[in-house]
């Protein structure tokens, strides 16, 4: 394997005008030599050209889609323009530490078997990086998923990989399939699923990304979608892969986390009212007893601020 193989970054723009020139800095600072950005300009509004330095540090390729794409689409576009054996992601309005690309290819080249290396990561919320990282939440003590493990994370229903966090070899997502263009939300998650049924998965245990969670997001804004969307993901992998009937009730328990994430992000909106809908849907009657779901449910009859004083309690204690 070549020791600097060119790593293509497909960034998808949509009017983040705001965020995109810290965005632009993190990828001309990557002490990576071998890097190129395809720039998908989504049909917006807003046109990214101008930002662009005339003589960018590393090659900047723009590809203009005539049509609002959406992040799918734009990324599915990006990779048909990229050069690079690696192919990479970073989001419009998402950071990169200078060694994030470096210490990913470090990982490829000292493992040749490797398909795909990510990284942890920060969420990045109202301007100010949290205090612990992406891992931490999910309570990965011992790192972060590898191998088989994030197959089996994912079949539980856990989606924990940032979209800015990743690097993938380009055969891999050409054997594999691009992204679902069908899909409003959750397009990556159901991407990186695909790839974990059948690839070799690495991790590199540092928080090397910052990850900007918008209220604004279409993702953040498309909630009543986001269960509808997970349960079709996961019951398309577990029908991929064989495990029903003999796994139906690790397949309801998974859906039944994503009626409680919803109702969390309802929580974190201070609508508790909606948040009680979908703690309390039937479809949660495998987790209903577990002390974290009691505890949103108790949570969400309360004032709002019981609930924001009790997820800083939270991460003090993790």
């Amino acid at each position: 394997m070549n020791k600097t193989p060119l790593v293509s970054v497909i960034t998808p723009f949509y009017n983040d005008i705001k965020y995109f020139p810290e965005t632009l800095r993190s990828y001309f600072s990557q002490s990576y030599p071998n890097i190129e950005m395809v720039l998908v300009d989504d049909n917006s509004d807003l046109r990214p050209d101008t930002l662009i330095p005339a003589e960018p540090k590393y090659p900047v390729q723009i590809v203009r889609s005539h049509t609002k794409m959406g992040p799918g689409g734009a990324r599915n576009l990006g990779i048909r323009h990229a050069k690079g054996e690696m192919i990479a992601f970073l989001d419009s309005d998402d950071i990169w530490k200078p060694e994030f690309v470096q210490r990913c290819i470090e990982v490829f080249l000292k493992y040749e078997s490797a398909d795909w290396v990510y990284t942890d990561g920060y969420y990045v919320i109202n301007g100010k990086p949290v205090k612990k990282p992406n891992s931490a939440y999910f309570g990965f003590k011992k790192g972060l998923p590898k191998g088989r493990e994030v197959n089996d994370l994912h079949l539980k229903g856990y989606a924990f990989e940032l979209m800015s966090a990743n690097i993938v070899r380009r055969h891999v997502i050409e054997e594999t399939g691009y992204f679902n263009e069908d899909l409003e939300i959750s397009e990556d998650w159901d991407f990186f699923c695909r790839i974990a049924e059948r690839s070799n998965v690495y991790a590199v245990d540092e928080p090397l990304i910052y990850y900007r969670k918008r209220s604004d997001s279409f993702h953040y804004s498309k909630l009543e979608n986001y269960i509808k969307v997970h349960s079709e993901i996961l019951d398309r992998i577990y029908n991929n892969q064989g495990l029903l009937p003999e796994r139906k009730t690790d397949l309801e328990r998974a859906i039944a986390l994503s009626y409680e994430r919803v109702g969390i992000q309802y929580l974190n909106k201070g609508c508790p009212h909606r948040a009680r809908y979908y703690l309390m849907h039937r479809a949660t009657q495998p987790i209903k007893f577990s002390l974290r779901m009691i505890a949103l449910k108790t949570l969400s009859f309360l004032p709002v601020s019981f609930y924001r004083a009790a997820i800083k309690l939270y991460e003090l204690m993790i």
